[in-house]
């Protein structure tokens, strides 16, 4: 049966779904284009601004090693309240912190807490609407696409102001108007014993969740230095600099509305791959020498590329890992985060060492080796496939 054949509809509880992930991508997005206001006013070196997302990334490992366990012990609708609630708070913490160790403790905070409601959206999704919940962790995807792509703009009118901190704070005060409109939705329970089976995991999603690890590199690597790359060799000031990699997530919400509807004719693994060529594409325009409006369509077809692959991904992730989906789905947000937490510190301490511009060449290195995986992961699928 293929997804044409899926009758897909959307509830109110999935809507509350969409719009919560694309909360947290905000709250996610806002660390990259607030890097140069931060270690301008704080006084930071490329390593240290570096750690912000860093620390965001470590609290993503920890809250897929809690994940399960805090399921458990508090349900669906407690991981979710209570980790966007965390979530919120770090936000407010980053916003007041005058000194980088309180600021990146509040950008652990917001990994930790925004990741655990992060794999309630996403097991939710997926218990909701069974086989056609690809298309359902696209569209949430699409909502995450298009709250990122605000957050540089929001960051490049509030700078303009005098006031870039407007542009986190208004995050939290959304979050208390959801929970006091929707504080009483029921979440799906968590996977039952038997969807959560015991025993190992295919070898496929191995090598998908390394692929996870790998693109993390590539998207993170691209969009978090983006800025200071065009403030270092255009020489575009910091609010201009921030507002013009809005093209990045705007590339990333057009690619997965694209991907939402052939999702509805082809599968997941067969797209991954021209996720990485579109990378390839896009990277020489933006790095080389050239008018702004070249460097940003390389913006856009990175964004494309990079943030498209994610979800396309994830499905692929839970589809390998069949009644393992519980578990394997928890593991998506220890490869990303890990890709977080050693990519953009590697590429800071680099970029600290011999410049921006070639520290910035591991990213088509890093998108090359995603290729490489989800090549080596398709065909064990294919095989699979064939045997079952």
């Amino acid at each position: 049966m293929t997804l044409t054949q899926l009758e897909f509809r959307r509830s109110s509880l999935t809507w509350l779904l969409y719009g919560m992930l694309g909360w947290y991508a905000y709250g996610q997005a806002a660390i990259t284009p607030l890097m140069p206001l931060l270690r301008r006013d704080l006084d930071l070196s490329f390593t240290i601004s570096s750690l912000h997302p860093a620390a965001f990334a470590l609290g993503m490992i920890s809250a897929g090693l809690l994940g399960d366990r805090a399921a458990r012990q508090l349900g669906m609708r407690g991981v979710f309240w209570g980790g966007t609630f965390g979530m919120a708070l770090g936000m407010l913490l980053l916003t007041v912190g005058t000194a980088a160790p309180l600021t990146i403790t509040a950008a652990y905070l917001m990994g930790l807490a925004g990741t655990l409601s992060m794999i309630s959206i996403q097991t939710s999704l997926v218990v909701l609407h069974g086989r056609s919940s690809p298309i359902a962790l696209t569209e949430s995807n699409i909502v995450a696409s298009l709250t990122a792509a605000a957050v540089p703009l929001a960051v490049g009118v509030f700078e303009g102001s005098g006031q870039w901190r407007g542009a986190l704070l208004i995050a939290p005060l959304v979050w208390a108007a959801l929970f006091v409109w929707q504080g009483r939705a029921a979440l799906p329970s968590r996977p039952s014993a038997k969807r959560s089976a015991s025993g190992s995991l295919p070898i496929v999603v191995w090598l998908y969740l390394a692929a996870i690890f790998a693109a993390g590199g590539v998207e993170w690597g691209a969009w978090l230095f983006a800025a200071d790359y065009l403030i270092i060799t255009v020489g575009l000031d910091a609010a201009s600099a921030a507002s013009m990699i809005a093209l990045f997530p705007l590339g990333g919400l057009s690619g997965r509305i694209l991907l939402s509807r052939l999702l509805r004719c082809r599968t997941p693994q067969s797209l991954l791959p021209y996720t990485m060529l579109l990378v390839f594409v896009g990277f020489p325009l933006f790095y080389v020498p050239s008018p702004l409006i070249v460097k940003g369509a390389g913006l856009f077809l990175m964004g494309v590329g990079g943030s498209g692959f994610f979800p396309l991904a994830v499905a692929a992730v839970t589809s390998a890992a069949g009644p393992h989906f519980g578990r394997a789905s928890a593991y998506v947000p220890l490869a990303s985060g890990a890709a977080i937490l050693i990519n953009p510190p590697l590429l800071g301490s680099v970029a600290d060492a011999v410049g921006l511009s070639t520290a910035y060449v591991i990213v088509p290195a890093l998108a090359l080796i995603t290729l490489w995986v989800i090549t080596l992961a398709n065909a064990q699928h294919s095989r699979a496939q064939q045997d079952d």
